[in-house]
Order: C-alpha cells, then sequence, then structure tokens
C-alpha cells in the first residue's frame, strides 16, 4: 500500500494555463505600446505646430516695422509647404539673405515668411497655412493657421471605428498682434 505519495513539480497543465496567462498579458502590454507611440507622435506634431506658429508670431513682433504698419492695409499670404499659393501686399519673391546682410523691414518679413514656411514644411507632413492680417482701429491684428494631416494607429477596433481617432487633417490657429 502506499502511503500519501508526494507531487514533486507542476503538471503539463498548470505550465500550460499559465503560459497563457502570461501571453495574454504581453499582448495586453503591446497593445499599452502600440497606443503609446502614437499618442506620442500625435503629440509631436501638435506640439511642433504651435512652436512654429510662436516663432512666426515672434518674428512678426520682432519686425513691427513692416508688420505693425497700418499704411500697407491687409496683408496674406497661403502656402502648400514652401510653395506661396496667394499673397496680398507681400513680396515673399524677394530673395534677400537677411541672417548675413542688413535687410530692409519688407525684406526681413519675406525671409522670415520663407524660412519659417522651410521649418513648417520639414516638421509637418503635409503642411498648409494661412496668414491674414487686417487692421483694425489703427492697430494690426494678424490670424496664422497651420493644417496638417495626422495619422493614428489604433489597437483596439473600436478606437480605429472613430473618425477622430483615425486621423485626418488638423489645424492649430493663433491671434497674433505684432
Amino acid at each position: 500500500m502506499r502511503v500519501g505519495s508526494r507531487q514533486a513539480g507542476f503538471s503539463l497543465i498548470e505550465v500550460m494555463v499559465s503560459l497563457v496567462v502570461v501571453s495574454l498579458g504581453m499582448l495586453g502590454l503591446a497593445g499599452l505600446l502600440i497606443n503609446g507611440v502614437a499618442a506620442t507622435k500625435t503629440s509631436q506634431l501638435r506640439n511642433a505646430a504651435s512652436l512654429q506658429v510662436t516663432s512666426l508670431a515672434d518674428a512678426m513682433s520682432a519686425n513691427r516695422r513692416f508688420w505693425g504698419d497700418t499704411e500697407l492695409g491687409e496683408i496674406s499670404f497661403t502656402a502648400q509647404g514652401t510653395v506661396i499659393e496667394s499673397q496680398q501686399n507681400i513680396d515673399l519673391g524677394v530673395s534677400a539673405d537677411c541672417l548675413n546682410a542688413a535687410c530692409s523691414a519688407h525684406h526681413l518679413a519675406a525671409y522670415d515668411v520663407r524660412t519659417w514656411l522651410a521649418a513648417l514644411d520639414n516638421q509637418l507632413p503635409d503642411a498648409r497655412s494661412q496668414v491674414h492680417c487686417s487692421v483694425n482701429f489703427d492697430a494690426k491684428n494678424c490670424h496664422a493657421t497651420v493644417k496638417w494631416n495626422e495619422k493614428y494607429y489604433s489597437g483596439s477596433q473600436s478606437d480605429a471605428a472613430d473618425s477622430a481617432a483615425t486621423g485626418g487633417e488638423r489645424q492649430y490657429s493663433q491671434f497674433i498682434t505684432p
């Protein structure tokens, strides 16, 4: 007669169940990692848009002789990447190197805008921009808008079905008083 056989170690079924539990946990962590990377990329793009528009606002404030001149009337331009699509009361085709030589206020404004568009195009996918400055009560007020396309990769089907979660066109706007 056998008296109390003792089991040493784990049975095969116990090992298989623990492997399934650990695998499910690892899959959950992988999903969190994917969502975290996507959120980081989205945050980087939105931060870049904000910093670039603030950079333009700083350049406008530094060149008040041009941007603050109420006698020029309305100033506006739109651009797709670095390509100027339309412009009013500003000649962005002027090529001056204001970094190494003295420039007029107009040339400096054109240089700043071209430099800004190049940085914007470098940091945002499919960047589009529009700046409009108008005269209100003897003061210049500007409105800058930057648009870009954003992609979002989701780890779950329900998130991907939400149109706001799948990306698309995003925009950042800021009012500027040079």
